[in-house]
């Protein structure tokens, strides 16, 4: 993604080349996650399918070192679940104040891209949630995250242009009728408040 572009580069389209995101997502508040996705023609994604991200406990792979990674394996990517960093208060998560990259801070290679999402790739079944709040699993128990922190955590954790952030879902495990239909509505609430956050990516 250019770097002249004034868009949400670490948003949860990133890692595809883009054009004019901000006059495609204007006035989205009452359209369809469909509507959007289609009204947004000029994403390409610029890697090879299928592309393999490992997961992470802590920031981690399970049983690589750093020295192994850098030495041993061409991992594209690697997905990090913030849940895993978040303490309590959690807008005062130390995570929150490295001075760092998040990238740097984990110690992965410059070819490493890092996927950004609220919750580990295999996370604990939760099904409470709010407006502006989900609930997510840390290391001192359940605790809410508001949707605001986490984006507010996409500018403070430094990410760079090839780095990509999931944009945070409202799930449950047995959604009832009108439960579903808070999930979509959420969803895409809480994924135009990303796109118009407007994170630039680190140099």
């Amino acid at each position: 993604m250019s770097r002249n572009h004034a868009a949400p580069t670490t948003s949860a389209v990133n890692g595809f080349t883009e054009q004019n995101v901000t006059a495609s997502t204007s006035n989205t508040s009452s359209r369809s996650l469909s509507e959007l996705a289609r009204s947004i023609t000029s994403f390409k994604w610029s890697r090879p399918l299928p592309t393999f991200v490992a997961t992470s406990s802590r920031g981690s792979i399970p049983h690589l070192t750093p020295d192994n990674i850098h030495q041993r394996s061409r991992i594209p990517f690697v997905h990090v679940g913030l849940e895993d960093f978040i303490t309590s208060p959690v807008q005062d998560s130390p995570i929150l104040s490295i001075e760092s990259t998040l990238h740097r801070y984990l110690a992965y290679p410059e070819s490493t891209s890092l996927v950004l999402s609220a919750r580990r790739a295999n996370p604990v079944p939760i099904n409470a949630s709010w407006e502006d709040v989900i609930e997510i699993n840390t290391i001192d128990g359940h605790k809410p995250l508001p949707v605001e922190t986490f984006i507010k955590a996409v500018h403070q954790l430094r990410l760079r242009e090839n780095d990509i952030v999931i944009s945070i879902p409202d799930v449950t495990e047995t959604p009832g009728v009108k439960r579903l239909t808070k999930m979509v509505q959420r969803t895409q609430n809480w994924l135009n408040l990303l796109l118009e956050s407007n994170v630039p990516p680190f140099p």
